[in-house]
């Protein structure tokens, strides 16, 4: 007569061992119990390890190491790319003499603010660039909207951080630039006039600047840090076919400015390359005269 099956498992007993390790773990006892260990024995035909064989793995990932690319250094492309700079420096510049359009605010009120905007790029590290392509977009956006003088920070702060954040790694944070205009504006102001500023210039932000050109061209030449800071070589002027006739009245521009640098009111840009790291280019005299001859 069958016992019911609770009975049944009543009546076995399960026997006490010791439970090893491998049954612990579930392994097969197949697996594990690997006997007596022996030596290996020596392989009579050693395996073939040259290129042709299929044995060898492939290692040329180790054997090779990988070279960092910058993507400037492109010679294929230099003449293409500098013909797209080109293109867009012109697509991208502000319209000539538009301050005369502005009816509150005048040129010297923009020295101030860029006088302003060069001490808030030393104040929070900021790129030389960054600073370049604030300018850009104040100027652009003024010479398209008229500004009330007591809009025009705003108009550069929103300028900055716009900048800031196309070109810095860890850009400064809306509160920093609410900060810097001792609260004049409020973050909302700021972040509106953001908006505006992106409207105006179409979203188009990647604008050509000085840095971007030489850059270009240091990246191809021989030179020093020296020579980047104090001279224009002959290559340079063949690369970018501008010839000192050419160049001639921006340079008597920039001589006039240059002269009257020292008593200027704005001293912002005077007193940042006046560093060794830029070997102190803004402490070296005018010439009385250009020979430009």
């Amino acid at each position: 007569m069958d016992e019911p099956d609770g009975e049944r498992r009543k009546k076995q007993v399960i026997p006490k061992k010791a439970v090893s390790h491998e049954g612990v773990l579930g392994l097969n006892t197949a697996v594990t119990s690997l006997g007596d260990r022996k030596p290996l024995a020596p392989i009579e035909n050693p395996m073939d390890l040259s290129f042709d064989s299929p044995s060898i793995m492939d290692i040329s990932v180790t054997q090779e190491v990988e070279e960092k690319v910058n993507v400037n250094q492109v010679p294929d492309y230099i003449e293409d790319i500098y013909t797209y700079l080109r293109e867009m420096e012109v697509k991208c510049k502000p319209k000539v003499g538009y301050m005369k359009k502005q009816p509150d605010i005048t040129n010297n009120m923009r020295a101030i603010l860029v006088d302003w905007l060069v001490e808030v790029g030393e104040e929070y590290k900021l790129q030389n660039e960054t600073l370049h392509l604030a300018v850009n977009y104040i100027d652009r956006f003024l010479s398209s909207m008229s500004v009330l003088r007591g809009k025009l920070q705003l108009v550069g702060t929103a300028a900055m951080l716009l900048a800031s954040k196309f070109e810095e790694i860890y850009p400064p944070e809306v509160a920093e630039f609410v900060y810097i205009t001792d609260d004049t504006y409020t973050k909302k102001q700021v972040l509106r006039m953001e908006h505006l500023v992106l409207k105006v210039l179409s979203f188009d932000l990647a604008a050509p600047t000085i840095n971007q050109f030489l850059t270009q061209y240091f990246l191809h030449q021989q030179t020093n840090v020296k020579v980047e800071n104090l001279s224009m070589p002959e290559s340079l002027s063949k690369m970018t076919g501008y010839t000192l006739e050419s160049l001639k009245p921006c340079l008597m521009d920039l001589h006039k400015t240059y002269l009257r640098a020292a008593q200027h009111t704005q001293q912002s840009i005077r007193e940042k390359y006046k560093s060794t790291k830029y070997h102190g280019v803004s402490l070296i005299d005018p010439p009385e005269t250009l020979n430009l001859l």
